[in-house]
């Protein structure tokens, strides 16, 4: 079967470029025929491990290259490994699409709904979850789908936990705290400011603390000014990031992801809703201990020997026209306390 995957570039760090390169290894191994159509601004086609790469260009996401990639590469099936809302459904006409779909909230928001039922008249559409939470929620508006989850690679396992901290001058005794997502989204979908808001409590208690934000800390009008929320809650020396250009052209490689994991006391992931979470499971292989929110996926993959869950209330996402769960800030305190003083997970 000749399968072509829609994706950002399989060499890229994040979570998604991470699930396209496993995927994409895996589909080749079994004997397909295996192309990626790699959007995110990507120009350049040589070959990756002997599998072609299709370029999106300056197009986000890819959108109005679908149609030609497919008949390009004369793909059997097309694979959408990203947000499904962004596409029109008329690019898909036609074509025998497995949608890997992310649902972030309770219940599914009304984007995706309507493009997934669009999208089912015109083509041979074949929804995929990640996760149960994404099964019930199309189920409950009558989408059939199979569950399919995330991977994670072999190099995140346990390891020296203090290399990365000495690599990178952070004090063995410092009560470390990490926190990996995309500041692209001024709905703070992944609550970095209600982390930094939870971090400062935590931090006028216990002065040897540190949170370090793998994220870019400006992020023109689609994020936050981290920088700037971290400085009026007198935060500036007790936060850290990453080198911003090395963040903004993911050079980041796996080594230095994995070191990061291991040198954490906790990986701090209570966002508003996840369709998945690629961080909570890599950290989890490293033998970190997770904090998240109780909603969307987070139930299904923190288990309660694994870390811990913050309780959450209602938050409107206006995009989705549907339900996030915002962290109560309180809750996320006692969970850093908890993961601090060592508690029995």
């Amino acid at each position: 079967m000749r399968i072509l995957i829609h994706s950002v570039p399989p060499w890229a760090p994040s979570g998604y470029g991470v699930q396209c390169a496993l995927l994409a290894r895996g589909l080749r191994d079994a004997g397909h025929e295996v192309g990626i159509s790699a959007y995110g601004g990507f120009l350049r086609e040589e070959p990756w491990e002997d599998i072609e790469i299709l370029a999106c260009g300056g197009s986000a996401k890819g959108v109005g290259r679908i149609w030609g990639n497919y008949r390009r590469f004369r793909a059997d099936v097309m694979i959408i490994v990203a947000d499904f809302w962004v596409f029109a459904p008329e690019e898909f006409k036609d074509m025998t699409v497995m949608a890997w779909v992310p649902i972030d909230t309770a219940p599914i928001g009304q984007l995706d709904l309507m493009r997934l039922k669009a999208a089912a008249g015109i083509c041979d559409l074949r929804p995929v979850a990640m996760t149960v939470h994404g099964q019930a929620m199309m189920a409950a508006e009558g989408i059939e789908s199979a569950v399919i989850p995330h991977m994670v690679r072999g190099e995140y396992r346990p390891g020296d936990r203090l290399a990365w901290r000495r690599e990178n001058g952070i004090p063995d005794d410092v009560f470390l705290i990490s926190m990996v997502g995309v500041n692209g989204d001024i709905q703070d979908r992944k609550n970095f400011a209600g982390t930094l808001a939870a971090f400062q409590v935590l931090a006028d208690r216990h002065p040897e603390a540190r949170l370090y934000l793998h994220t870019t800390y400006r992020s023109g009008t689609e994020g936050l000014d981290l920088l700037h929320i971290a400085k009026t809650l007198g935060l500036r020396d007790k936060v850290g990031f990453p080198d911003q250009y090395r963040r903004m052209a993911d050079l980041h490689d796996t080594d230095y992801m994995a070191g990061m994991y291991r040198a954490s006391d906790v990986l701090s992931a209570a966002s508003k809703g996840e369709g998945f979470g690629v961080p909570i499971i890599e950290a989890m292989a490293c033998g970190t201990p997770v904090i998240g929110s109780r909603c969307t996926s987070m139930p299904e993959l923190i288990p309660p020997d694994a870390g811990w869950l913050c309780e959450i209330q209602p938050h409107w996402s206006a995009l989705h026209a549907s339900w996030w769960a915002q962290p109560l800030t309180t809750s996320l305190v006692r969970r850093y306390e908890q993961a601090r003083g060592g508690a029995t997970l």
